[in-house]
């Protein structure tokens, strides 16, 4: 559905012209430009030449624009490819670098499960133990006969390293089990923030259901806002109701945010039923759910306006609202600009039938920027 809008857009903004460096070039850098990108390198048109030089241009280099450049023959194979085509056997004749290139994580994953791809592993362990040492340590512990034992007695960043590395299906294989709580407080007390970000995925993935269990048994105490608040999530689920209650404080002392600091507080006084809880929320001056709940809940006015319907004043929007690289721009600078006068007449002109979501826009990005700040 996206590409069919951008397509659209594209149409009205070239009048079926094909599309040219030129024109890229004199473009603003982001996803937009990629787009057109990416439909410059689908063109038959398009030249090897003219696809490498597109390619320099490009924001994000996703997945569908590397496959139009090879399309295109733009992208060469070179050594790293050359490596992860090998097959185990071969791999372990090469050097250092080429396994390097070539032994992914996974594929240690997979391959320490068979008896002869665990002797060629422990070959190139061998060779990777100097220059390599995240490898060299991923063998080890893949290959040991304990992988959880030995994964925690390693290090957070090597969990991580590992954990990262892997497809989801094998992320499951390794921590989706019944792990010691005591491992786990030692390693999500360091406060690590990548391996936080990695908790507060699992906690709120369908599935890790084992791994959950063992982390509402652990007793963690020091970690940032956001994994106490899902931390007491999980002890909810798991009905740990009271270790919840103390992440949920937790979080809300240590929130960074308004929206966090009152989204723990309604936790809080789901679980505790505590009045005083309710009425410290309804204090609130960030227009959210649960700062609504508390004044609805005491019948009380809150301390913000709410802001529930806009007015078109004007008939003509300020940029074309067909062209996506004007709307970049409009936005950019309307962001960038500081709060006045100026920034008001700019916000006043979108107040067309046509603008009226983008005027939306840039008041919610205003007042959340303001309550941060």
């Amino acid at each position: 559905m996206f590409r069919l809008l951008c397509l659209c857009c594209a149409c009205c903004l070239l009048g079926g012209k094909p599309l040219n460096l030129d024109f890229l070039k004199n473009k603003p850098p982001g996803i937009a430009r990629d787009f057109y990108i990416w439909m410059f390198l689908k063109q038959e048109s398009t030249t090897t030449s003219e696809a490498k030089a597109a390619y320099n241009l490009v924001t994000y280099k996703s997945v569908a624009i590397q496959e139009a450049m090879r399309a295109k023959k733009a992208l060469g194979l070179g050594i790293t490819n050359l490596c992860s085509t090998l097959p185990l056997q071969e791999l372990a004749l090469k050097d250092a670098r080429c396994i390097a290139l070539g032994l992914s994580v996974s594929k240690i994953f997979a391959s320490a499960q068979d008896r002869l791809h665990r002797t060629l592993l422990e070959l190139m362990q061998g060779k990777l133990a100097k220059d390599y040492p995240k490898l060299d340590t991923s063998i080890g512990i893949l290959l040991h006969h304990d992988i959880l034992k030995a994964l925690f007695e390693s290090s957070v960043s090597t969990l991580v390293f590992i954990y990262n590395a892997l497809p989801y299906k094998q992320r499951l294989q390794l921590l989706d089990h019944h792990i010691n709580p005591e491992w786990l407080e030692s390693f999500i007390n360091k406060n690590d923030p990548k391996l936080n970000q990695i908790i507060q995925r699992i906690v709120m993935d369908a599935r890790f259901l084992h791994f959950k269990e063992s982390l509402a048994k652990a007793h963690i105490t020091n970690t940032d806002d956001k994994t106490f608040f899902i931390l007491g999530i999980n002890a909810v689920l798991q009905n740990k109701e009271d270790r919840a209650l103390d992440y949920f404080k937790r979080a809300a002392y240590l929130a960074n945010t308004p929206f966090l600091k009152d989204k723990a507080l309604f936790w809080q006084y789901l679980i505790s039923q505590d009045p005083a809880i309710l009425e410290s929320l309804s204090q609130s001056d960030n227009p959210n759910l649960f700062s609504l709940y508390a004044n609805f809940s005491l019948h009380k006015t809150p301390t913000y306006q709410l802001i529930t319907t806009l007015h078109a004043r004007h008939k003509k929007p300020p940029f074309d609202i067909t062209d996506p690289f004007a709307w970049q721009i409009f936005r950019d600078k309307t962001l960038a600009m500081p709060q006045g006068p100026a920034r008001d007449q700019r916000l006043e002109s979108l107040k067309t039938p046509q603008t009226l979501p983008h005027l939306a826009y840039f008041l919610g990005a205003i007042t959340q920027k303001n309550i941060i700040s």
